[in-house]
């Protein structure tokens, strides 16, 4: 309490005193009347009032803030070389899943196959896989530093061109990449450092690839890998997308020949006694999938794959060719049912998939339907919404909490290679 406080609540008391007093003496003055009494009482219990509430009020609490710093941890320990590697390891995972968060990978120790999501315009490919038989078309293949187009290189482009069904004109060449080749990859392709040393670069040499092929139809094995790659790089090189329509022997040997172990390039040149020369090299590669295109359209023809894609067939009429199934795959004693168009198979084809692995086939969503795999609904006039009459009965019974699973295409190839 400061000085001037201390001076006002004695004055306050002071008076408070004075017209106390005189409010109770002016009670015994019969000329100054009882209205005058009470109002000294009054004035004078103000004035009390007023000097106990300055004794009473208290300073209000300064307060003075002081800069915050942040509060920085200091390790504790020395980061070891191991440490240094760990968290080296736990960055690169992280950067696969963000460049990777709309690619669907669909692997096995047999193939690799890869398929970019629609949420990224460069990974739009117009080009649609082809379902009939063709004399005229080029078959390409590429060898590459990896998987994904956005992080590996191309090593060598090779492309055969094919009229009447026969060779027509050959072309190949080796690519310089900006980084090293790794003796892991040289063990697959056999493509070293030395032999590029002198090669020419992706964009000086890609153009003249690309005119080669020209808008033919394309046929290779696991194709979709090869135009993903040849895509990014037109795009990258010449902002020019790659939209030619495509045949892959990989899932055409698939539906002709499920009883083979894989469906790799090698089994199915030993299985149709293919003689091959420099395998996984891109020329080399080029020659066995054209035999063994000639192959299976030999064998096609007594397949059910030849039914036309419009076809009214039920999927649910399908059987399968084998009675050994492996009872601990997902498919095996489950009902799957296919909505829209799919880009890899005909309706006819993916049902025979499913029969072969010991799976029902069903034509309608019921109470027993395990699995909806979703098509294109694109060129599907019925679809009013993005959602076509099974899908919408699927997400119902889903609701009501049936064990029912919607899959995209690529997921569905997933599943089949387990």
């Amino acid at each position: 309490m400061n000085i001037i406080k201390i001076i006002l609540s004695v004055i306050f008391f002071i008076l408070s005193f004075i017209f106390i007093i005189t409010g109770l003496v002016s009670f015994t003055v019969p000329e100054t009347g009882a209205g005058w009494a009470i109002g000294f009482l009054i004035i004078g219990s103000l004035f009390l009032l007023a000097g106990i509430a300055l004794i009473k009020r208290r300073k209000k609490p300064q307060y003075k803030i002081e800069k915050i710093e942040p509060i920085v941890e200091k390790p504790s320990y020395t980061l070891t070389e191991q440490d240094k590697e760990d968290a080296k390891k736990e960055y690169i995972e992280q950067l696969k899943q963000e460049m990777f968060q709309n690619i669907k990978v669909n692997a096995s120790p047999l193939s690799v196959e890869i398929s970019y999501g629609d949420n990224n315009n460069e990974n739009k490919r117009k080009g649609r896989y082809i379902r009939k038989h063709v004399d005229d078309y080029v078959v390409i293949d590429i060898e590459t530093t990896g998987l994904s187009p956005k992080i590996n290189e191309i090593l060598e482009l090779s492309a055969i061109k094919i009229n009447n069904n026969k060779i027509n004109n050959i072309y190949s060449t080796l690519v310089k990449p900006n980084i090293e080749i790794t003796s892991k990859i040289t063990s697959i392709n056999g493509i070293t450092n030395e032999m590029v040393e002198s090669a020419p670069k992706i964009n000086d040499v890609l153009l003249t690839y690309l005119n080669f092929i020209g808008d033919s139809i394309l046929l290779g094995h696991n194709v979709i890998f090869d135009i993903d790659f040849i895509n990014h790089y037109s795009l990258e090189c010449y902002n020019k997308p790659f939209v030619n329509d495509y045949i892959d022997t990989l899932t055409l040997s698939r539906n002709i020949l499920p009883e083979l172990k894989n469906h790799k390039l090698g089994t199915l040149a030993n299985h149709f006694k293919i003689k091959t020369e420099g395998e996984h090299r891109g020329l080399a590669d080029c020659k066995t999938t054209f035999n063994i295109y000639n192959k299976l359209r030999e064998n096609i023809e007594q397949n059910v794959f030849l039914i036309n894609h419009g076809t009214k067939l039920k999927t649910s009429k399908i059987k399968a060719d084998t009675v050994n199934f492996n009872q601990d795959h997902s498919f095996y004693g489950k009902t799957i049912v296919f909505t829209g168009e799919l880009e890899k198979m005909t309706r006819i084809e993916a049902a025979k998939t499913v029969a072969n692995l010991g799976g029902i086939n069903g034509d309608s969503i019921t109470k027993k339907t395990n699995y909806l795999v979703l098509g294109n609904f694109d060129n599907v006039q019925s679809v009013k919404d993005g959602k076509s009459t099974k899908q919408k009965k699927a997400e119902e019974y889903i609701s009501k909490g049936q064990d029912l699973h919607i899959i995209n295409e690529y997921e569905f190839y997933k599943l089949i290679e387990e």
